[in-house]
């Protein structure tokens, strides 16, 4: 699910990593457009002050635009952006993982704050999507494990039936 949700992203954005929270740490984990860097090689510390740090903190989408927006970033990211956002996504009031997206090597006509304000309109609604799809299925699997031990506890009843009637004589009919 996160693996799609950044593919989709690209369409959008000319580079997106997603970043797991573990620990005191943000640990990158997909990406799509960064050949220059290895992103699952970087551990940001949460500490540090960026535009990543910011969306944990906040728990909302950051985004800043303009020319001098990688001096803003706080990121260890190459290139020139001059759109960048930064999504938090939550699962049952927890930060798991923070989307970063930027429009470096875009061309020109694909960027400006037009751009900017659709692509991160776009950005949030995706987030959304994969949120309320993580929980669904994180309900699902654990009503699963629950009907699994249900049926477990059936079957051990089950069998506790059968050695009682056996030890008392009666027919198997």
């Amino acid at each position: 699910l996160l693996s799609e949700l950044v593919k989709r992203l690209s369409l959008q954005f000319s580079r997106v990593a997603l970043f797991r929270v573990k620990g005191q740490a943000l640990e990158g984990e997909l990406h799509v457009g960064f050949e220059d860097t290895d992103i699952s090689k970087l551990v940001l510390p949460i500490t540090v002050d960026s535009l990543l740090t910011r969306a944990i903190n906040s728990g909302s989408v950051e985004s800043i635009t303009g020319t001098d927006l990688a001096r803003r970033l706080g990121t260890p990211f190459n290139g020139t952006p001059t759109s960048a956002v930064a999504l938090p996504i939550l699962l049952q009031g927890t930060t798991v993982a923070v989307v970063y997206a930027d429009d470096a090597d875009m061309p020109d006509y694909a960027r400006g704050p037009a751009v900017h304000e659709s692509s991160v309109a776009f950005a949030k609604l995706l987030v959304g999507e994969a949120t309320l799809l993580m929980m669904c299925h994180t309900h699902e699997l654990k009503m699963l494990a629950e009907l699994r031990q249900y049926a477990t506890t059936l079957l051990q009843e089950a069998k506790e039936m059968y050695l009682a009637d056996a030890e008392a004589g009666k027919p198997a009919a």
